[in-house]
């Protein structure tokens, strides 16, 4: 019991009965010589740091958060790294690897109850290469911040999975400080979180290419909010599996470009909402089930009055030769969106082995009143349409979208 502090040192094992306690060691193995280090800390209101200095400020407000990588809680680095925290509203804030990260080893964060505050910068969070890393809260309502490879993130040959049980949660992965700007679009951070999968994609440099692993953000109970730039909610890029599971609650999800189920390059990115009231935005391209380059993206939402807005390639797009799935099981919906959206596929262009290949999107609402702005034509409550981009004879091959609305 008591309020103590656990120094920046090695530890093997730490064992706390109570108390508001800050851990700036334990939990994370720091070399070869501590392969392993675990925390077990009862009760209190604790904090978990990387640095002293993060017990008060935010990691996105820190200044030396670029420089000062030294890991934080539940890193694991060529070893076994675990905090087990049973109940109190904690903070676990680093702007290292940590808050369950792992690079060839596994790690874990298991928090039993309480509003807690996770603030990481990048591969944090449920994030992994080469390892595992799982990252469960029981109880309470959290939140999330982080900037890159976060909220359930696996590399190469990783697993990264976040798991969040019960309450209203909030998750951001930082698109307003610009420390990651993204390749496709300069004004926003590549996120690489909230179930993304993510491998080395080198065909175009030393040819060294290794292919993802598997992200997992899955978030049972609550009314929660998502937030990120560009790749996330439910993403894989270059053979990487990235997954978002909401089971219920009035949802928000906020993106930018390849979100809300996307994938590129032989990849596969889902997002499943099981029910709720829930509102989806995305600004730029590829979302809400778009897949491109021999890629599956799936968004499926199962129950409720949902609000969708979109940019172009989204609701069940295919692009260069991908698989794009949209699916809303049942409810009063409305939808915003320009073109080359709704069960659409894009042509890549006569000649090749790209012109034999199918791409293929699909677009089905299955019930309920809905509502469509577009400057496409065929979305409307009750009907359905085919768009043959390319429709070859004899048919061994071409570019299919399918858009299906059943009215009640």
């Amino acid at each position: 019991g008591g309020a103590n502090e656990y120094a920046s040192k090695p530890y093997l094992l730490i064992f706390d009965a109570g108390g508001d306690d800050t851990y700036l060691g334990g939990g994370r193995n720091v070399g070869p010589d501590n392969p392993a280090s675990v925390v077990i800390d009862l009760g209190g209101n604790d904090l978990h740091l990387s640095h002293a200095d993060l017990a008060k400020a935010a990691v996105a407000a820190w200044g030396p958060r670029k420089a000062m990588r030294r890991p934080g809680p539940a890193r694991a680095a060529c070893g076994i790294a675990g905090v087990f925290d049973l109940e109190g509203n904690d903070r676990y804030a680093s702007s290292g690897p940590g808050i369950a990260s792992a690079d060839f080893g596994a790690a874990m964060l298991w928090d039993g109850a309480g509003d807690d505050v996770y603030d990481g910068y990048s591969d944090c969070e449920a994030s992994a290469r080469f390892g595992v890393a799982l990252l469960v809260d029981r109880r309470g309502n959290d939140r999330y911040d982080a900037f890159a490879n976060a909220q359930g993130f696996g590399g190469t040959h990783g697993a990264g999975v976040l798991l969040d049980v019960e309450g209203d949660d909030r998750y951001s992965a930082n698109d307003s400080t610009l420390d990651f700007p993204s390749p496709q679009s300069a004004e926003h951070n590549a996120s690489c979180s909230q179930g993304a999968a993510f491998g080395r994609r080198a065909d175009y440099s030393d040819g060294h290419s290794m292919g993802g692993g598997f992200g997992v953000l899955a978030d049972l109970r609550g009314n929660d909010a998502y937030s990120c730039g560009v790749f996330g909610q439910g993403v894989g890029y270059w053979k990487g599996v990235g997954l978002l599971l909401d089971a219920e609650g009035d949802d928000r999800y906020d993106g930018v470009w390849y979100v809300q189920g996307a994938a590129a390059h032989f990849a596969v990115g889902a997002l499943l909402d099981g029910s709720g009231d829930d509102q989806y935005r995305s600004t730029m391209n590829m979302s809400a089930g778009a897949g491109h380059d021999f890629s599956i993206g799936w968004l499926e939402d199962l129950a409720g009055n949902d609000r969708y807005v979109a940019n172009t390639l989204s609701f069940g797009a295919s692009n260069a030769n991908g698989i794009g799935i949209f699916r809303d099981a049942a409810g009063d919906d409305s939808y915003a969106a320009p073109s080359v959206c709704f069960g659409w596929a894009t042509d890549p262009g006569p000649g090749g082995l790209r012109a034999l290949a199918l791409g293929l999107g699909v677009f089905l609402d299955q019930s309920g009143n809905d509502r469509y702005q577009t400057s496409q034509g065929f979305p409307q409550n009750g009907s359905s349409a085919v768009n043959w981009t390319t429709k070859v004879d004899p048919p061994h091959g071409g570019r299919l979208g399918l858009f299906v609305d059943w009215s009640p």
